[in-house]
């Protein structure tokens, strides 16, 4: 795979067309695809530059094969995208046009609807949330919010308890005790920060966290 310059002048890319190297050959001098230059060509030509038209016989069927073929082996339309510097609107849309042709190219995702997929296939697959949460690397608060927010836009998932055990007063002094901050302590009872906060605001009017003191403070003594 040709590696994929960020600029080149329009006077690099002329110097090269116009010479006597194949388009493969200008691809490999320049670092960019088959078809970053074929588009290139055609930019140039339909502005007016002046290029070598000697090229332009079995341009597109040679644009189509690459094309095809970066495709097929491809995970994502991201993929695609960034395989030919393009974006992943101008992918899909050459796609359907070479659908239109007759030529074979198979179903792609985009990268988010690929994450989608994944992330339903790993919740319907796990038994528990915390499986789930292991699995995504996602907190047990993000898996249950990006359940609720997939299941109310129609998608397929099975029913598991979306709720964890709530940490007990005795866990949540020791875990706020033996925290280095109050984020520690939400990642370690399951909550999130706000509610870290707020327990801990409870606990210290009841007069067991001493009043402005924070999390590992008694160690720390």
């Amino acid at each position: 795979m040709t590696k994929q310059r960020t600029w080149i002048s329009r006077k690099d890319f002329l110097a090269a067309w116009n010479g006597n190297n194949s388009i493969e050959e200008v691809a490999d001098q320049l670092g960019i695809s088959y078809e970053g230059a074929v588009q290139r060509f055609r930019n140039y030509r339909n502005n007016g530059v002046e290029i070598s038209p000697k090229r332009i016989v079995g341009i597109l069927e040679g644009a189509r094969r690459e094309f095809a073929t970066i495709w097929n082996g491809s995970e994502t339309v991201d993929d695609v995208a960034r395989a030919l510097s393009s974006t992943t609107n101008y992918a899909s849309r050459r796609a359907k046009e070479m659908r239109a042709r007759g030529v074979f190219l198979k179903n792609l995702p985009t990268a988010r609807e690929k994450g989608r997929d994944d992330f339903i296939s790993i919740w319907n697959d796990c038994a528990t949330l915390e499986e789930a949460s292991k699995k995504t690397g996602l907190s047990h608060e993000q898996v249950r919010q990006k359940y609720y927010h997939l299941k109310r836009s129609g998608a397929s998932m099975n029913k598991k308890p979306v709720r964890t055990k709530r940490t007990g007063t005795r866990k949540f002094l020791h875990v706020w005790r033996t925290s280095a901050s109050v984020e520690e302590v939400a990642w370690r009872c399951n909550i999130s920060v706000a509610q870290a906060k707020s327990r801990a605001d409870y606990q210290k009017k009841t007069g067991r966290i001493p009043e402005g003191s924070k999390p590992g403070e008694m160690l720390r003594k």
